[in-house]
């Protein structure tokens, strides 16, 4: 993982794996998958966080300029058809709303997405290890024809840092409500 230590009561570590948290089960059911990444934050904690604090916390972790982003994104693909609106979709709380839910387990949430050019995933994961909190999130994408490895050409990296700077700011909006039940 990318980051480091910052003081006792801060994000021990942020960033992007290495090598991407392993789903095979969910690798099977997008087959192929042509893009894999994992971002993740580790935070100490007193008691684990439940899925609504997370979603919530997730959801308010978009930065301004990234929904400024989609803003734009979606103005330039919308006449495609390429969908631009992810609203109610899925079940629960904060992100996991915007998004269809495709699987829902103890330690982790899927949501998806289909569309004409790609289908993706978003692996939520948790795991409360010796007082700390850590929480992932992996995306696979599966490309369906040449428009989808063009638009994601375009996408990847603000993708990568959309995601990175959300790990971020959910790390820290864990950390300092530390105790309390809202996110």
């Amino acid at each position: 993982m990318h980051g480091g230590f910052r003081g006792a009561n801060d994000i021990i570590g942020v960033g992007r794996t290495t090598v991407p948290q392993a789903e095979p089960d969910i690798e099977s059911s997008l087959a192929p998958v042509h893009y894999q990444d994992t971002y993740s934050c580790s935070v100490p904690r007193s008691a684990p966080l439940t899925w609504e604090q997370i979603g919530e916390a997730i959801r308010k972790a978009m930065p301004w300029w990234a929904v400024a982003l989609l803003g734009v994104r979606n103005a330039l693909v919308g006449w495609t058809g390429v969908k631009t609106r992810r609203e109610g979709k899925g079940e629960g709380y904060g992100i996991f709303q915007l998004f269809e839910t495709h699987e829902t387990a103890e330690d982790r949430r899927v949501l998806s997405q289909a569309d004409k050019h790609l289908d993706f995933r978003i692996v939520v994961s948790l795991a409360w290890t010796d007082g700390v909190q850590a929480v992932s999130t992996t995306t696979l994408v599966q490309f369906h024809n040449r428009a989808g490895r063009v638009y994601f050409f375009f996408v990847k990296p603000f993708h990568r840092l959309i995601v990175s700077s959300m790990m971020r700011r959910t790390g820290r909006a864990v950390r300092q409500r530390q105790g309390s039940n809202d996110l």
